[in-house]
């Protein structure tokens, strides 16, 4: 069955899109902090 795996699969990628969301929205609110990073 593939279904199972699929299933992990997609909350495997809704987790990491909401931790990127977060670090873009921190990004966001300090442009300063994280913008002198290479």
């Amino acid at each position: 069955m593939i279904i199972l795996p699929l299933m992990i699969f997609h909350q495997i990628q809704l987790m990491v899109c909401a931790v990127l969301a977060q670090r873009y929205a921190r990004r966001e609110e300090t442009p300063t902090s994280e913008a002198s990073l290479p």
